[in-house]
């Protein structure tokens, strides 16, 4: 039975200002939240060491620079950013490092590089914060750091950091690397206004991409008006590709959703799962200096001849992610074996612990996250490292009443290290401690009902509301939700049907043999449940005798075909139940 929880007030009149008071937003908030303009912007020069950095950059132009591509999506999107306008408007050389594999930071191999290189000036975007020993060497050595950072973070004397965490005057802590490096252009083109353009809005896109791959809070006024503003022209030649690829998937649309579930994870698949040429040509194919750059197709059948260096990047790029996506897959398929021969689902927590034979430590995360959501379980997945110690990571499931997994075990004492998010996060603990940490959660989560409850905002009786009623409803919720708003802080609204009514010819299964879809007609709203089959669709209304009523959970959208718009709904769950019509 599909458990749910109304969140709000279930305003079914005024949807709008419903679900944004259930998300903390109200009182003048309310009115202008679609409307947040120019003056959300905060000044560049309230984070602290704006202006210190700004002075740094331009009294040493001309020296050898130097930046680390931290290795992920915000990291990418922020290095690419600060090259494209060293190189670009500054007319600076730039050398730049990619890490090997998905680690972050400064490197044995990283510090290795720059003090080899003799380098004078060094960028560390979206990373470098708390490696305050590295920048100790670095400065002792005459080498002058620059952070544009984002990540919570101790004090660093010996760079020059920029960082919103850190700066108690700018109000936005829920702004990316790629975010940090914007303000730093901004600031430096109002720094120098005779010597360099107002290039700023240049690299709204890639701020964009990256606050929306880093899932930043979609509250924040500036955060959400930048990236807005970002996704409206996209100029940066890798991202426009990777869109055009992903048109039909993206709605031929470009939106905070679209790029979160289409373009930031195939670019994390490459920095988790591809090789080192595959990480380094994809930032090359961010770059400005490289938009038209020809290489040699490995398309099938396109031998001798030459294609864009950025087409042969984003059909690389889907291939890895394909391959990553595969060995997921795979990998679940043994352990959901696994789970069930050995018991794994009477504890409370899900500790599976696995050979890199069967999972390569890439995927540990994805795979922690996908048997999580399938279990409702907080769940570990872990293989033997230094002879007695499991490590690998943690994942807890949406809508979980555990609040902090991470908290929760560093309060057992049990384990080594828990590092990250409250709901991801990296492990380690020693392999005679586990049989110990399961007990304790099995004692600690005894009461706790594991069964997921979905966080409603509305829920409408169809015994008791009009069809006209429910159709306005959703086709206003729909107006919002085809905005494509919806990410960390503004999560997409779920509505409940209930007494749905389902006779014989209102339910078909549609492309049967490719994508068989169940597709449920109803006058006020069309219910849409993916990934059906022909056995559930015979379940509805087998006889003209035989209705079936339906409690219904999903998400609203728009359907435009033929310039026709109909209200949906995409059924997540669903209780049936059987009527006899006499």
């Amino acid at each position: 039975m599909i458990r749910y929880k109304l969140m709000g007030d279930n305003d079914i009149e005024n949807p709008i200002s419903s679900l944004l008071k259930t998300r903390e937003i109200s009182g003048e908030e309310l009115q202008t939240f679609f409307q947040v303009g120019q003056e959300s912007l905060i000044d560049p020069y309230k984070l602290n060491n704006m202006l210190e950095a700004c002075q740094t950059v331009h009294s040493n132009l001309g020296k050898k620079i130097f930046t680390l591509v931290d290795c992920d999506t915000d990291g990418f999107t922020s290095a690419a950013m600060l090259v494209n306008f060293l190189e670009t408007e500054l007319k600076q050389e730039v050398d730049y490092y990619v890490h090997s594999d998905k680690t972050h930071g400064l490197q044995p191999e990283v510090m290795d590089k720059i003090i080899s290189g003799g380098y004078e000036l060094v960028y560390f975007a979206d990373a470098g914060s708390n490696d305050v020993e590295q920048c100790k060497e670095l400065s002792e050595r005459g080498i002058k750091v620059v952070i544009l950072d984002h990540h919570e973070s101790c004090e660093n004397p010996y760079a020059i950091v920029v960082n919103n965490q850190l700066s108690e005057k700018y109000s936005n802590k829920a702004f990316s690397g790629a975010g940090i490096v914007w303000k730093f252009i901004c600031a430096y083109c109002s720094a120098y206004p005779q010597e360099v353009r107002d290039c700023a809005n240049d690299y709204l896109d890639l701020l964009a991409l990256g606050n929306v791959a880093d899932a930043m809070d979609m509250r924040s006024n500036e955060t959400r008006y930048l990236i807005l503003q970002g996704f409206k022209n996209v100029r940066n030649t890798f991202f426009k590709a990777m869109c055009t690829a992903n048109a039909y998937s993206m709605g031929n649309k470009v939106t905070p959703m679209s790029v979160a579930w289409y373009v930031a994870p195939t670019i994390n698949a490459v920095c988790r799962f591809g090789e080192i040429d595959d990480k380094r040509e994809l930032f090359a194919s961010m770059l400005d200096r490289n938009a038209a750059v020809m290489v040699p197709s490995d398309k099938r059948g396109a031998k001798g001849q030459d294609e864009l260096l950025v087409e042969r990047v984003v059909r690389h790029s889907k291939n890895v992610k394909k391959h990553q996506d595969d060995a997921v897959k795979l990998a679940q398929t043994a352990i959901d074996k696994m789970i069930e021969e050995q018991g794994l689902l009477k504890h409370k927590l899900l500790f599976v612990k696995v050979d890199e034979k069967m999972v390569k430590p890439e995927i540990a995360g994805l795979l922690a996250n996908k048997l999580a959501s399938k279990y409702q379980q907080p769940t570990l997945v872990g293989r033997v490292v230094d002879g007695n110690r499991i490590a690998g990571s943690g994942r807890n499931f949406g809508y979980s009443p555990v609040e902090s997994f991470r908290e929760t075990l560093l309060e057992t004492g049990l384990v080594e290290f828990a590092q990250g998010h409250a709901s991801a996060f990296g492990f380690a603990i020693s392999e005679d401690k586990v049989d110990k940490l399961i007990e304790k959660m099995d004692e600690l989560w005894e009461n706790m009902n594991f069964t997921q409850e979905y966080p409603v905002d509305f829920e409408l009786d169809m015994s008791e509301v009009d069809s006209d009623k429910a159709y306005r409803f959703v086709m206003m919720l729909g107006e919002v939700c085809e905005k494509g708003l919806w990410g960390n802080g503004l999560s997409e609204p779920y509505v409940v049907f209930k007494n749905v009514k389902v006779g014989a010819f209102e339910a078909t299964l549609l492309s049967p043999n490719k994508k068989p879809t169940l597709k449920i007609e109803k006058p006020y709203c069309t219910f849409m449940k993916f990934g059906s089959n022909q056995d559930e669709a015979n379940q509805f209304a087998p006889s003209f005798t035989q209705s079936k009523t339906l409690d219904i959970i999903g998400t609203v959208n728009l359907n435009n075909y033929n310039n026709k718009i109909t209200p949906q709904l995409f059924i997540k769950a669903y209780d049936m139940r059987e009527d006899w019509n006499f």
